[in-house]
């Protein structure tokens, strides 16, 4: 065997490049910045790091008093409802308002009278208003689980690239809103859910001040337990879905938007804002009031079912042309007022009373502005437009019948 060969010397390294200094620059020219990399991972294009989740600021909320005075308040109130609708009835027995036996052989089906009493028509707001504000409320969850987050989840599942938001329709949000607000008259006869023409029935004399004033606070409570229970139905799948997407708490002002704390975008100034929401609440005003408060001569007054779709069909256009529009609120004082206070309960950020320069309280004093201002045309117009009719002269009496008596009284009595 021949001898190892002995190990070969290292190789010495290459020699480094020359350093090229880069040109000056002309003065005054700057490079342009360089290029982000992508968020997501693409084959051969380096990658950011991720982003740390931001810290999230929740408040430590007052859900469990919230939730004990507001289910107090309800069982108090229906009770005082109960009470005031058993004594609308007993005045009505006294009177001889007795509802009569049907025959033995036949049953019909049957017939209700609406209790002429004021806690009635609390009722009906407040139930009325309830039903209202958790259907649209369900109805924008159904509207951005579709559009965003289903399509979200499905992509991160497969690797994709998370695809941009997109709004629900505005067609769909409005003919969705003006049915609601159709259905829940239905269901709710006498009620207005809406401050605005709680007001309107004030001014036209239809209900009194302390009535008007029990209406509207009733519109505040049921929206106030709509808000409550949409929170409880969707606080879970809120929780899960910040989870999924790594954006830390749940609780932030676009989740707000379902219970309908809208901010304007950053670029729109307040007072616009502020004017739009003002000619939103001004064109409902004008809508409704001749078509509830003006008969003309001759014509018959609308069907009961024709005045609540001509109401919704003017809520949908309203909702349609300004609020989903980006240009103003909605036209109800109470539209965010309730959903904060339930949020702010369960622990939401104080961005919601400042956000936008406190732009909460122009969603609030804007409507009341532009009812006032939806009632000065109205005048307006019928100061230019229209006159009273005079009324027909009452009918001579035919011959042989008497003037008064017992069934002059009997008709007085039913007419009333």
């Amino acid at each position: 065997h021949p001898p190892p060969l002995p190990p070969l010397p290292p190789l010495p390294p290459p020699p480094l490049p020359p350093v090229i200094a880069p040109p000056a620059l002309p003065p005054g020219v700057q490079l342009p910045p360089p290029l982000p990399p992508l968020p997501w991972p693409v084959p051969g294009v380096p990658t950011a790091p991720l982003a740390a989740a931001p810290a999230p600021r929740p408040t430590s909320g007052f859900m469990l008093p919230f939730a004990i005075v507001l289910v107090l308040s309800l069982i108090v109130g229906a009770n005082l409802a109960l009470r005031d609708a058993q004594a609308c009835r007993n005045a009505l027995g006294a009177r001889g308002w007795g509802t009569p036996s049907p025959p033995k052989d036949i049953h019909p089906l049957p017939e209700y009278i609406l209790v002429p009493s004021g806690g009635r028509e609390v009722v009906a707001e407040t139930f009325g208003t309830f039903l209202a504000t958790f259907a649209s409320n369900m109805l924008a969850w159904t509207g951005i689980f579709n559009t965003n987050v289903l399509p979200q989840m499905i992509n991160g599942a497969h690797g994709i690239p998370p695809a941009p938001l997109k709004l629900p329709s505005t067609l769909y949000i409005s003919f969705s809103t003006g049915l609601i607000y159709a259905v829940t008259f239905q269901v709710a006869p006498g009620c207005t859910l809406n401050p605005l023409f709680s007001l309107l029935l004030l001014v036209g004399g239809v209900r009194s001040a302390a009535l008007s004033a029990m209406c509207i606070s009733g519109q505040f409570v049921g929206m106030l337990a709509a808000h409550a229970l949409t929170f409880a139905l969707l606080r879970t799948p809120l929780m899960s879905i910040a989870e999924l997407s790594q954006s830390g708490d749940y609780r932030t002002l676009d989740n707000a938007q379902i219970f309908g704390v809208m901010l304007p975008p950053e670029w729109f100034p307040n007072h616009e804002y502020f004017v739009f929401t003002m000619l939103g609440s001004a064109l409902l005003v004008i809508i409704m009031f001749p078509n509830f408060a003006i008969r003309y001569k001759g014509e018959p007054p609308l069907h009961p079912a024709m005045e609540r779709l001509i109401v919704a069909i003017g809520i949908m256009l309203v909702t349609g042309v300004l609020f989903q529009t980006g240009l103003g609120g909605p036209p109800n004082p109470f539209a965010a007022l309730p959903a904060a206070v339930v949020l702010s309960a369960a622990g939401w950020p104080q961005e919601l009373w400042t956000g936008h320069g406190h732009c909460i309280w122009v969603s609030v004093f804007a409507p009341v502005v532009g009812f006032v201002l939806g009632l000065i045309v109205n005048s307006l117009y019928l100061l230019m437009m229209l006159d009273e009719a005079p009324r027909d002269p009452p009918a001579a009496p035919k011959a042989g019948e008497a003037v008064g008596g017992e069934a002059a009284r009997q008709a007085a009595d039913a007419e009333r």
